[in-house]
């Protein structure tokens, strides 16, 4: 039903803006995703979150209802929607529903806080901050795991395979603009496009020293998308050749979305602002009053509005932030540096910092590059292939720019921000910068793809290759529909079975319970009790429960007498040096597992 309902949905959603701004459907799909995310947002706020979802149905129904007796421009509307980009993503669709529907968490962070983001959301209807459960950043945005959610929805069910369904068809559908030209005859055309986005996702390669192997393909985390999304608002500023209404739409909803993704997304909502100012004023060179008026209101006064809707709900709720930008104090910085003011750990973390952004291996074809090497390349191949023009100056000038800014901040936040132990241990460093460079690759392949447009079909290879010399080989198993949930040697986890009689057991008896054990990837079945399983396992992952188990045994390892267990932390975090990454051995529990 997930991939029936979803389909309807996005297509069914995206009649409103087709019709309304008259624009061809490539370019509305992924704004009608984030409508969706939106609209269970806004109803969380009453109380129930699947009201959006309802009320977006009663939408659809009405304006179909509305196009059918309403026969104006109904041939330009036809034309619009029924086009090229809408077979193209049909078709992805269908092969991303394929390729998930085995998927399940594996990654540390998806147990830790990605996976009950949507579970609690969904099971709860309203936001996940409000949840009693246990896991960490209740303080995030939630407009990524609220979309998550409305997949969700379309299924009926929470499913870790709808995570990872949802999250990747919005993720590819911020390519859909590139088919906006064409037409059914250049179907081999969209052949090669549609197979050049899909090895895109490969391009962000293991490396040696990649702690957390956060694919794009084989996670929910978000920091990819969040890149391409980036990527998809730059795009669409530099194809904006007059201001219209659909304009500062469009835009209005990019800013939102990118406040209420994630905490760095105010950074990349900077960084298309600043582009789309700078194009505004020295590229188009508009100065009228109407337009700077409508421009602050759309840019500016609702992104912010969304943005402080939710920074007014974890304030007025009480919940605490993963980390205070406060903590930054620049004028201690040189005195940090030279060791007459701070921690040791500071000094630790800027000295492994320096030498991780300057010489650490990020990306790994088709060379071994750095930070710094890769972002300078690519801001030269984007001036290169933007046209050598004022537009060009300011597009790669602004990627190079922000790339730099984000080097800085991210030093920061790694000495002041992060800790005595994520801090000087650069957690997470790879995929953090990893994800800036990627935003320069998809930029890089979507312009390509504009500059074949203009050329013969042979041209249309280029940008294909760009994006297969980048590919790791070893990786296109993840491209494959029979590929299912995995677990590397750096995880040892226990998959267990929690479906137990009511009042079996009593609060002296938690330390000595037992429960029937299954190892992932093992078939055999044995009973462990709960201290062997912690001397033993790195994850604990519940498959499955009754309500005897959640009401008498969960509040019982809520308590912090359990806390000696290890099973969760509930004020803290539990660190295992012999690991590269911070692991969490806790309690998750699910409706569903895909295996």
């Amino acid at each position: 039903m997930a991939l029936i309902f979803s389909i309807l949905w996005i297509l069914g959603f995206s009649t409103i803006p087709v019709y309304l701004f008259k624009q061809r459907f490539e370019k509305v799909a992924a704004l009608s995703i984030i409508c969706g995310g939106l609209f269970l947002y806004i109803f969380a706020f009453m109380g129930h979150l699947s009201y959006g979802y309802y009320f977006s149905w009663i939408l659809i129904v009405l304006f179909i209802v509305y196009l059918f007796f309403n026969k104006n421009n109904r041939v330009e509307f036809i034309n619009n929607f029924f086009c090229a980009g809408l077979v193209v993503f049909v078709l992805l669709v269908v092969y991303l529903y394929l390729l998930f529907r085995l998927k399940g968490f594996w990654h540390c962070d998806e147990f830790a806080h990605w996976g009950p983001m949507v579970r609690e959301s969904f099971n709860n209807d309203t936001f996940y901050s409000l949840s009693d459960a246990i896991f960490r950043h209740k303080d995030y945005p939630p407009l990524y795991p609220l979309i998550e959610t409305l997949f969700c929805l379309f299924g009926g069910t929470f499913k870790e395979s709808y995570c990872f369904f949802g999250l990747a068809v919005f993720s590819f559908s911020l390519f859909l603009p590139l088919f906006s030209e064409f037409t059914f005859k250049d179907w081999f055309k969209s052949f090669i496009v549609l197979v050049g986005i899909i090895f895109v996702g490969l391009c962000i390669s293991n490396t040696e020293t990649m702690s957390d192997y956060a694919h794009f393909y084989n996670s929910v985390y978000v920091d990819w998308s969040l890149a391409l999304f980036c990527a998809f608002g730059l795009f669409f500023v530099y194809k904006i050749k007059e201001w219209t209404m659909f304009e500062f739409v469009a835009m209005s909803l990019i800013g939102t979305a990118f406040l209420l993704m994630k905490q760095m997304g105010i950074f990349f909502y900077g960084l298309i602002v600043v582009y789309a100012l700078l194009k505004l004023f020295f590229v188009d060179k508009r100065y009228d009053l109407k337009l700077i008026i409508k421009g602050i209101i759309f840019l500016a006064v609702i992104p912010l509005l969304f943005y402080g809707s939710w920074k007014l709900f974890i304030g007025i709720k009480e919940i605490s932030g993963q980390f205070s930008v406060g903590s930054i104090k620049l004028g201690e910085l040189v005195s940090i540096l030279r060791g007459r003011a701070g921690e040791e750990w500071q000094r630790e973390a800027f000295r492994n910092y320096r030498q991780a952004i300057f010489f650490r291996t990020l990306i790994s074809h088709p060379f071994k590059m750095p930070y710094f090497v890769y972002l300078f390349i690519v801001s030269i191949a984007l001036f290169f292939v933007c046209g050598k023009n004022r537009n060009s100056i300011m597009f790669s000038g602004t990627y190079l720019f922000f790339g730099l800014s984000y080097a800085g901040i991210m030093g920061l936040l790694y000495v002041f921000s992060f800790g005595s132990e994520e801090g000087p241990g650069l957690a997470s460093f790879d995929r953090y910068m990893q994800s800036f460079l990627f935003i320069g690759t998809c930029l890089l392949f979507m312009l390509l793809v504009e500059w074949a447009k203009k050329k013969k079909d042979a041209y249309f290879v280029i940008p294909l290759l760009m994006v297969l010399v980048s590919v790791e080989w070893e990786d296109l198993n993840q491209l494959l529909i029979k590929n299912k949930v995995t677990y590397d040697n750096q995880f040892t986890v226990a998959v267990i079975n929690m479906q137990y009689e009511e009042n079996i057991f009593n609060r002296n008896e938690v330390n000595g319970m037992t429960a029937n054990f299954i190892y992932y990837d093992a078939d055999d079945e044995k009973e462990l009790t709960v201290s062997e399983i912690v001397d033993n396992y790195n994850l604990i992952y519940i498959q499955t429960y009754n309500e005897h188990f959640y009401d008498n045994l969960w509040p019982m390892l809520s308590d912090s007498e359990c806390y000696e267990h290890h099973l969760y932390s509930k004020e803290g975090e539990r660190y295992n040096p012999n690991y590269s990454y911070m692991y969490y051995l806790l309690l998750f529990y699910t409706n569903n597992r895909t295996h």
